[in-house]
């Protein structure tokens, strides 16, 4: 804005300077004509120097009215980040003087609570472990070792005997948590929880052992008698012998529901607990009130709970139908417009699967392919196609197919 007002200032000085020019020469050639000529000469170039002037002022304050607001933009930005740092500093500086009797606070607690907090500890990296454990048995499939199986799974069992007859969480349990019985606190309610819930944990991780235990015949043997009496498969075929995928696959559905199982039950399991407590610790009134909310938010939690274990039954049930979870049974045209071949295995496809991008694939390969595919990075619970990535089906129930169990505690 200033360079374009000076070149309209220089303009009119220049144009000022040729009038005054112009009007000397007409006086020297005009004669009479050269007192009034140089008069307009020299109210032109006036005029012009004081337009040049009133728009160079115009540009100048524009300019100062600009880098006004500019500065107080910035003015306001250092003031709001400086009120922040200082309210940063603040806070760090209340930390640093808190910090050393909460740390007092923390050891009292500690102190007062060793034996409980150890025995979480404990209990926590078992929990780890016995997960680690079982994944890996599940995941070497026939090259597991019976007698690891065996010695795991009696771990597994005296864990639970420890806990339900050798401490005092086991003994309130095994009396229903009567009023009568004891009056433990929050902390003491709170521990108990956790310790019941390691306990449920342990019984379900038990369970999948014994699933991983059983040698390739039974477990053939227990599908055909699910088979039969689901009416999945009918006599004839349930006599068929399966291959070895087919039969880890029907056994990762199985540990996946068992898994929802645990999920079912260890939400039941604080219940009793908090429910004592309310009864014991509060007024009946507010007990009853309180009681009445806690099982209504509750009940929420095993809605989802139930419904989800629903749907892990539902897909054991349903493996080996003719309706498979992972897409539609693919027909002979299919076959032989797409060919038969399974992009996964490279073989002929067994009982084929069509997805909804119209790839098909084996039944037990695709599955194989879903159940890895979280830890393949896919986006939520999403199945995507193996071939062209094209989402096939969105908010799947996720899979617990590799042993898994989950670790989080559920204390409320």
């Amino acid at each position: 804005m200033d360079a374009s007002a000076e070149s309209e200032g220089v303009d009119a000085r220049r144009n000022a300077l040729s009038a005054d020019a112009e009007g000397s020469t007409r006086a020297e050639d005009g004669g009479g004509e050269t007192e009034t000529t140089v008069v307009s000469a020299r109210d032109a170039l006036a005029n012009a120097i004081r337009d040049a002037t009133l728009i160079a002022r115009g540009g100048g304050a524009a300019t100062n009215d600009a880098n006004g607001d500019a500065n107080d933009e910035m003015e306001d930005a250092n003031e709001g980040r400086e009120v922040y740092q200082g309210r940063l500093v603040s806070a760090l500086v209340a930390a640093e003087h808190g910090a050393p009797t909460a740390a007092l606070f923390v050891i009292v607690f500690v102190y007062l609570h060793c034996a409980a907090l150890a025995f979480v500890a404990w209990l926590t990296y078992a929990s780890r472990r016995m997960n680690a454990v079982t994944q890996a048995c599940v995941s070497a499939r026939d090259e597991r070792k019976l007698s690891e199986v065996v010695t795991y799974a009696s771990l597994v069992i005296g864990h639970v005997v420890v806990i339900w007859w050798l401490t005092p969480s086991g003994r309130r349990a095994r009396q229903f948590f009567r009023t009568g019985a004891e009056s433990p606190s929050f902390i003491t309610s709170l521990l108990d929880v956790f310790v019941l819930d390691s306990s449920a944990r342990f019984v379900f991780i038990l369970s999948k052992l014994v699933v991983v235990a059983l040698p390739l015949s039974t477990l053939q043997k227990l599908l055909r008698a699910r088979g039969r009496a689901s009416g999945a498969t009918s006599p004839k075929v349930s006599t068929v012998k399966m291959p070895p995928a087919r039969l880890y696959r029907r056994r990762a559905s199985l540990l996946s529901m068992i898994e929802y199982a645990s999920l079912m039950v260890r939400s039941l399991v604080p219940v009793s607990v908090w429910l004592a407590y309310f009864q014991r610790e509060l007024p009946k009134v507010l007990a009853s009130i309180i009681t009445g909310l806690y099982l209504l938010t509750k009940s929420r939690g095993l809605v989802r709970s139930g419904s989800d274990f629903v749907k892990a039954v539902s897909a054991w049930l349903s493996l080996g139908s003719r309706s498979s979870a992972n897409g539609e049974m693919a027909t002979r045209e299919d076959l032989m417009e797409a060919g038969d071949v399974c992009a996964i295995c490279q073989e002929k496809c067994v009982d084929a699967i069509k997805l909804r991008c119209s790839h098909i694939f084996c039944d037990d390969c695709i599955g194989e392919w879903f159940d890895r595919q979280p830890s393949r990075g896919a986006s939520g619970l999403s199945k995507t196609c193996p071939t062209c990535r094209a989402v096939v089906q969105s908010g799947v129930q996720r899979s617990y197919g590799n042993g898994a169990s989950s670790l989080l505690p559920i204390l409320f």
